[in-house]
């Protein structure tokens, strides 16, 4: 609650709203009812892999099974469709900015393979373009 909330996800969100003109509210973090929860035993929060008990069955009545008991979704930034399409062309430099590090051809055959859609390389791709980052900083051989 006090780190990955506050410094994180609530920080993302307020700023990408405000970007568009949007007042977004986060229902669930009223602080009475962040008090009463944490007042409540751990097996009325989750039993085995099912999380959100409570409020799953709350919201029972109200809403479709089919979104009451889906699992948990997060909404992580779309890089492997990034990489693929309007941030391809970071890829075309890659194989000469990790030269002497990571063969050229294998970064050519993951890139191809990425934006061709055979593959899905976003980690292993992202990971190239922050090492070749690193590697061009004033503390790289290249910076």
């Amino acid at each position: 609650q006090r780190l990955y909330l506050a410094d994180g996800v609530l920080t993302k969100v307020d700023r990408a709203s405000m970007a568009h003109s949007l007042e977004v509210r986060s229902p669930f973090l009223d602080h009475q009812l962040i008090e009463f929860i944490a007042r409540l035993p751990k097996s009325s929060l989750w039993r085995g892999t099912n999380t959100k008990v409570i409020l799953r069955k709350m919201l029972k009545k109200q809403m479709p099974k089919a979104i009451v008991n889906r699992p948990k979704k997060g909404f992580g930034t779309p890089v492997g469709a990034y990489l693929a399409g309007s941030l391809s062309s970071i890829l075309a430099s890659l194989p000469e900015q990790l030269e002497g590090l990571i063969r050229p051809e294998l970064v050519i055959r993951l890139t191809s393979e990425h934006i061709s859609g055979h593959r899905d390389h976003r980690r292993r791709l992202w990971t190239l373009i922050t090492l070749a980052m690193w590697y061009r900083g004033p503390w790289g051989p290249k910076g």
